[in-house]
């Protein structure tokens, strides 16, 4: 909880109060949060959302590759932001993997991944750019 403020101010009990009769602005540092549903969730099992501020990110095939079970993300997020006109918000582009698989339909586990770039955008705005696949919920590499 960092954040800024252009004025004097006293914390009390985790609240910051201010006596001011100026215009005031409080800048509050914010960063992607990977979030984790309760293990009791199977379908969720070793995978994870980004939070990013009040939104939560979900992450397309038309942003994406066409099979998005194969991306992955850990928990070090290098990420970009960028303002999208579209969604009006922030888009987030992350350092991610893309798990290299052959055309087996099984094989021996193989632990071969390739750098990629993710591209998440917020929740809300899935579904309006056509038809694609969509994920809130990505597979983890801890």
């Amino acid at each position: 909880n960092h954040f800024e403020i252009n004025s004097d101010y006293e914390l009390k009990n985790g609240y910051a109060y201010i006596s001011s009769n100026k215009e005031i602005v409080i800048n509050f540092e914010m960063k992607p949060l990977l979030i984790e549903s309760n293990s009791l969730v199977r379908n969720n099992a070793n995978k994870v959302a980004i939070q990013y501020g009040p939104f939560v990110y979900c992450i397309e095939s038309v942003d994406n590759c066409d099979n998005l079970y194969q991306l992955y993300i850990d928990k070090n997020i290098q990420y970009e932001l960028e303002f999208d006109k579209f969604f009006n918000a922030n888009v987030l582009k992350f350092k991610g993997y893309k798990k290299v698989t052959s055309d087996k339909l099984y094989d021996f586990v193989s632990n071969v991944y390739e750098d990629y770039i993710i591209k998440a955008i917020p929740y809300a705005g899935y579904a309006n750019r056509g038809e694609s696949n969509m994920l809130v919920w990505l597979n983890y590499k801890g």
